[in-house]
């Protein structure tokens, strides 16, 4: 399953459309079906099922990508959450693409990583993965703007009910 969100990211670059910058003014708010989290996007979200789970993304200009990933696995990942961060984190290497960043930490008193990285087609990446329980959480904000722009925003508006 991460292997398939880090691959997204190439083409969620790829295929960016022109439109204007919405990381000022209001935000969409966005709810999951079953109640379990919350988040904001500049622009009202997509949601599509994957194979694994399901993907929520925004792309508000030709120059960002907001992706929420979930999915349920087999079993509970918080014993050893770092062969999934690791896991992440070699995905998203395995192009090439050099991971800036690996930070761990707790969030809403569950394991968390975040990494940044750059691709090789000139986008920053950043990707915060979330363990609770045997759920599976992955934020990611990709964008090619030359000014750094963290998803500060983005990342705030997680919240687990």
């Amino acid at each position: 399953m991460l292997r398939k969100s880090i691959a997204a990211l190439g083409v969620a670059a790829a295929l960016f459309m022109a439109s204007a910058d919405a990381r000022a003014g209001d935000w969409s708010s966005f709810t999951a079906a079953d109640g379990t989290f919350s988040a904001e996007f500049p622009i009202a979200p997509k949601t599509a099922k994957t194979d694994d789970g399901f993907e929520i993304s925004a792309d508000p200009s030709s120059h960002e990508s907001y992706i929420l990933t979930y999915a349920d696995l087999q079993a509970s990942m918080e014993d050893a959450p770092d062969a999934y961060f690791d896991l992440a984190k070699s995905s998203l290497s395995s192009d090439g693409t050099p991971v800036i960043s690996d930070s761990r930490q707790t969030l809403f008193g569950h394991p968390a990583a975040d990494f940044e990285f750059r691709t090789k087609e000139g986008f920053h990446g950043w990707d915060r993965v979330i363990t609770v329980g045997n759920r599976l959480y992955q934020l990611i904000y990709v964008t090619d703007l030359e000014e750094k722009i963290e998803p500060v925003r983005y990342w705030g508006s997680f919240s687990l009910h």
